[in-house]
């Protein structure tokens, strides 16, 4: 899932700050489990079902006040058929808690990385400048 973590360009904001957004991107491979670690589920009905046969159907053949064509789905090893009520599990967030425990070292690395390339790029030592004025 690590690779699945994305970051987006830096922005400059109204106030003059900087931000970067991080995010799970699900479209990679196991994108979407960070998003349901992230966020959790909520309990809900599986079903593999016939062509055009949705969520609504399986509700109300979970309800008996309808039927779906039933076919059988494979879960980790096991074949399984009919509907299955998914229990939903709780939210694990890991983003935020894992910036808000490293937030310093973010930082840190952050300026160490703008300092390094205004360096390279106009030979201009930044943190001389920078110490000067405080």
């Amino acid at each position: 899932m690590a690779a699945a973590i994305t970051k987006g360009s830096s922005r400059k904001n109204q106030d003059g700050t900087f931000s970067i957004r991080i995010y799970v991107d699900e479209r990679k491979p196991d994108g979407y489990l960070g998003f349901f670690g992230e966020y959790g589920v909520a309990p809900h009905l599986i079903a593999r079902t016939g062509a055009k046969q949705g969520r609504v159907a399986v509700r109300k053949a979970a309800e008996g006040s309808g039927s779906v064509t039933l076919r059988p789905m494979k879960i980790g090893d096991r074949f399984v058929s009919g509907i299955i009520h998914h229990p939903g599990h709780a939210a694990h967030p890991f983003m935020r808690v894992a910036l808000d425990t490293t937030v310093d070292a973010a930082i840190a690395a952050f300026r160490t990385k703008v300092v390094s390339v205004i360096e390279n790029r106009t030979g201009f030592n930044a943190l001389a400048g920078m110490d000067e004025a405080a």
